[in-house]
């Protein structure tokens, strides 16, 4: 049974969303939140950004180029709905860093043990492990 899937990146932003990453990992957002609250420095340094609902429509459209489709409280870019208050996205290395954080999801499991069989060549050791 094969436990980890792919997950898709917004289109031309290469982020996901907070709803993306919990159903990636298989929990609720609320979990994902609570992980976020206690690691908030980390995860800000391994690329989640907190976008305003306005800030990031305005990235999308501006600076992208692209359409966004609004409605009350929210828009939607490329099929996926963006809260008009406040969003916060996901750099790869950030769905990988919630995976070493997450305890009782599976695929957050599945990650860390993949993570574990690189191949040594292709890691750089930190000098604490040698």
């Amino acid at each position: 049974m094969k436990i980890i899937k792919k997950i898709a990146l917004i289109p031309k932003i290469e982020m996901c969303n907070i709803s993306q990453v919990a159903n990636f990992y298989k929990v609720t957002q609320a979990t994902l939140r609570s992980v976020i609250k206690r690691n908030r420095e980390e995860l800000t340094k391994s690329g989640m950004i907190a976008y305003s609902g306005s800030a990031l429509a305005k990235k999308i459209t501006e600076e992208l180029g692209e359409e966004v489709e609004t409605s009350k409280g929210k828009f939607t870019y490329k099929g996926i709905t963006f809260s008009n208050r406040g969003n916060t996205l996901f750099s790869t290395k950030a769905i990988i860093h919630i995976g070493l954080l997450l305890r009782d999801s599976q695929v957050a499991k599945a990650v860390r043990l993949q993570l574990l069989e690189l191949d040594e060549s292709l890691l750089k050791i930190p000098k604490f492990i040698r």
